[in-house]
């Protein structure tokens, strides 16, 4: 009877586990992938003349002109910012078009800072991105279940920025 109970227990416990890490490493994979498809569009010193920080990242939007045969920018006043409330946890990718039109998007349970150009000391400096055109994101995602056990799940990624 107790290697019958013992075995329930484990049961219970290993399914809102699995869902709560497959819950963080879906949520870790959106963020991720608007950020990486994002930043291969952007240009090195756009985002580190706009006061990137580890926590605020802003492009503007950027377009091959056929005409000139170079990078332009399609409307001066359409940008594309991140903001990371690390009160809330939350990151917001943030559009606004040329209208002033604004589209936001929002992604949840983020537990540290995404952004830097030095993965190991967690910084962010405008040289570093100007020389290097890299960028490292790390999204870190934490799901609590039952109240005290923590699922954490973290993607971390270097993105070369393309455009110089």
């Amino acid at each position: 009877m107790g290697g019958l109970l013992l075995t329930f227990n484990v049961g219970q416990t290993s399914f809102p586990v699995t869902s709560a890490r497959l819950e963080a490493q879906s949520e870790a994979r959106n963020a991720m992938n608007w950020i990486m498809k994002d930043l291969r569009q952007a240009i090195t010193w756009n985002i580190a003349n706009n006061n990137a920080t580890t926590t605020y990242l802003r492009m503007n939007r950027w377009a091959w002109n056929n005409t000139t045969n170079q990078w332009d920018v399609t409307n001066a006043t359409d940008f594309i910012e991140y903001f990371y409330n690390n009160t809330a946890q939350v990151l917001t990718r943030q559009y606004t078009d040329a209208s002033g039109s604004v589209s936001m998007l929002q992604f949840s349970n983020i537990t540290e800072a995404p952004f830097y150009t030095n993965l190991t000391t967690r910084q962010l400096t405008e040289n570093a991105l100007r020389s290097n055109r890299s960028l490292f994101v790390v999204i870190s995602v934490e799901k609590s279940i039952r109240g005290s056990i923590i699922v954490p799940f973290t993607l971390i990624a270097e993105i070369r920025i393309r455009n110089g």
